[in-house]
């Protein structure tokens, strides 16, 4: 007597019809979302990861370029403001734009790997252009922020990609919710 097949999971059968994990058992190689889904979904995500980490860098070096010369006392307080006026303006900048890279960018994370759900969609124009739109002027953002600075193009960079975040959920929410 044979057993039971069991149903598919749900998020499974979005990646593929005949998923082969638990549901059927196949001698398949693979389960889950096929290789240009993770692209698409995930190229962007690491792409926004990687800004982190050369901000990151950039702090670091910017750091011990200025604590060589400098009492190392500062760091010791937690009051922003203390901090702020003791420290070099490079180095505030670097921090400051780390601080931003936690605020905004995380509901992108979110957004991408929910796409790896939706192969439609994340293999679709509109999350590319969205997706990529984003990365780059948040890209932009960045190096103005820990350079000049400039008050002409960090606002414009900022709302870009706050914008291209903005259709980017609309787009997402419209697939999710909305049958086809």
């Amino acid at each position: 007597m044979s057993s039971p097949r069991r149903r598919p999971n749900r998020a499974l059968s979005l990646w593929l019809p005949a998923c082969a994990c638990a549901c059927a058992p196949t001698t398949s190689s693979s389960c889950g979302p096929p290789r240009e889904v993770l692209i698409a979904a995930l190229a962007p995500l690491f792409a926004m990861l990687l800004l982190k980490v050369l901000v990151f860098i950039w702090l670091v070096v910017v750091r011990a370029n200025g604590g060589l010369r400098r009492d190392m006392r500062v760091y010791k307080t937690f009051e922003p403001d203390l901090v702020a006026k003791n420290l070099p303006r490079l180095e505030v900048q670097a921090m400051r734009n780390l601080t931003n890279l936690g605020e905004v960018p995380p509901v992108f994370h979110v957004l991408c790997l929910v796409a790896l759900f939706l192969p439609e969609v994340a293999t679709s124009e509109v999350f590319a252009i969205c997706s990529w739109t984003f990365v780059a002027s948040r890209y932009v953002h960045s190096y103005v922020h820990c350079t000049s600075n400039s008050l002409r193009w960090r606002p414009l960079s900022f709302v870009i990609s706050s914008l291209f975040l903005l259709a980017l959920m609309i787009y997402m929410a419209a697939a999710l919710f909305m049958p086809s």
